[in-house]
């Protein structure tokens, strides 16, 4: 059963209410009037025992808003960190998968499969960017490029370790950049399905056991489709890694004019990421995140549009 919280969550009255019980209760036990009865001394150690326990709630509470509040800060603060402009990246060789406890088997063969439906290796990378604002998340990024330059494709296995919290993640993601400056991406990314949609941004996303081949295909139809419903819209192609790495940026800078707009709505993704209904604590979460949202869309300068 779902614990829940005081409504309304005003950790100052139920103080003062708290206080105001337990005079009650000392003056009703030791003032200056006659004798109590038995009953007026049940009523005055009742009022002291109601009012410790609005203390003890005010204080338990007042703990609970002030660690919602700091997480829904986290959160806004991390959002910042990732979609305040273009990541930083740094290309390393074949021996950093392994250095960062990554499973070097599933890059060697997922590579393998897109190799032999035509695709060429670019090199890795790590974002820097990532790794400075997660520094207990692991991932090393492998580029390559396929289908005439229309196609770039990202494998990656993404560790995040915090405490005995666990999160393996290994991704095979399909992207194509519109001439229209949109983009279209299809992956077996299960965790990125969770998160909110982004304008600019056509995404599907297939189960994790969906192999590379299929996954090409299962993109390549996600690709007719979005062209045919956009007459004069064709795919860019890439050629090189420095071409896939401004792609990149481009694809960046269109996540960050969604997530600092106000169309991005924190609270809805909480929702979606939960996968069923808030309790009060996580409503407050919620709710506190949107407020941080607004403020920062207030502050937030529009970046350029992209070249």
């Amino acid at each position: 059963m779902a614990q829940t919280y005081p409504k309304g969550s005003n950790a100052l009255s139920t103080l003062v209410w708290g206080v105001v019980a337990i005079g009650i209760g000392v003056y009703r036990l030791a003032g200056p009037h006659t004798p109590l009865t038995d009953l007026g001394k049940i009523f005055g150690i009742g009022c002291i025992v109601s009012g410790a326990l609005l203390v003890l709630s005010s204080l338990l509470l007042s703990r609970l808003k002030k660690k919602i509040s700091a997480a829904a800060q986290r959160m806004s603060q991390l959002n910042t960190a990732l979609y305040g402009g273009t990541h930083e990246r740094e290309m390393v060789g074949p021996g950093a998968i392994s250095t960062a406890g990554l499973d070097r088997a599933f890059y060697e063969q997922a590579t393998a499969a897109l190799e032999a439906l035509g695709f060429v290796r670019q090199g890795d990378y790590v974002n820097l960017t990532l790794r400075r604002a997660m520094p207990n998340t692991h991932a090393v990024i492998r580029a390559l490029i396929g289908d005439e330059g229309r196609v770039i494709c990202a494998v990656y296995h993404a560790l995040h370790k915090a405490g005995t919290r666990r999160v393996d993640s290994r991704v095979v993601e399909f992207e194509t950049e519109l001439s229209s400056g949109e983009f279209i991406t299809t992956s077996n990314s299960a965790l990125a399905g969770k998160t909110s949609e982004f304008i600019g941004i056509s995404r599907r996303h297939l189960p994790v056991a969906t192999s590379p081949a299929e996954l090409l295909a299962a993109h390549r139809q996600h690709v007719d489709e979005v062209l045919t419903a956009k007459p004069g819209v064709s795919a860019v192609a890439i050629h090189d890694l420095s071409e896939l790495l401004a792609s990149q940026d481009r694809l960046q800078m269109v996540k960050v004019r969604f997530r600092n707009s106000a169309a991005f709505d924190p609270a809805a993704e909480i929702r979606k990421v939960a996968g069923k209904p808030l309790n009060e604590a996580q409503a407050e979460y919620a709710a506190e995140a949107a407020r941080l949202h607004a403020e920062r869309v207030a502050n937030h300068v529009p970046p350029p549009p992209t070249a």
